[in-house]
């Protein structure tokens, strides 16, 4: 899908053909809920979170100003959302943590090993590198994401987060040093510098 094909679906959409945002949802569920899951670190709540991403991106559809690209408006909700599930995330487990004396069993269940399980179905070089992005801080997943998934560029990367454009560059840069130190860990040197390149 061009941009201009794009944007006749947003046109579309924004005029009630509410038919033509399936178009918008399909093109972008994939990444939406990979830099979804790569935040929250849950599959469940990636799900959750991708869900609310297309309702508010639809419910706000009006105010996308088309001097960027759409993909970078859409991960911009999601990686805010992302962000707030967390936060929300956080303040449930800390007041069920205050309850555990009176309740032991109100523990949340650690999902780190579900996912990593997950992961073992994928392709080869997709599993290692999944595998080796699970070590990196939520950040630095995100950028990863953006930068080579995504084919965001170090400008739509910085309006997504929020991050100075320097400081995108320097953190991308550290993130691939990082990324690489990971799967230098879990693949063959010859393996590893096919995957890189």
């Amino acid at each position: 899908m061009t941009s201009q094909e794009e944007s006749a679906y947003i046109t579309a959409v924004l005029e009630g053909n509410t038919q033509a945002y399936a178009y918008l949802i399909n093109k972008h569920k994939s990444l939406v809920y990979s830099l979804c899951l790569k935040i929250t670190k849950n599959k469940e709540d990636a799900e959750e979170v991708a869900q609310d991403v297309f309702l508010k991106a639809y419910q706000q559809l009006n105010t996308f100003k088309r001097d960027s690209k759409f993909a970078t408006w859409l991960y911009r909700i999601a990686y805010n959302t992302s962000l707030n599930k967390i936060k929300r995330k956080k303040v449930w487990q800390e007041s069920i943590n205050q309850d555990d004396e009176d309740h032991p069993a109100l523990q949340i269940e650690d999902t780190t090993f579900e996912n990593q399980f997950d992961l073992l179905n994928l392709a080869e070089k997709r599993k290692y590198i999944q595998i080796a992005m699970q070590a990196l801080s939520e950040q630095d997943a995100v950028i990863i994401t953006l930068f080579y998934f995504a084919e965001h560029n170090l400008e739509e990367i910085a309006e997504v987060t929020g991050i100075d454009k320097n400081n995108v560059k320097i953190k991308l840069h550290r993130a691939r040093k990082k990324l690489y130190n990971e799967l230098s860990c879990l693949l063959p040197q010859k393996e590893l510098e096919t995957l890189i390149g």
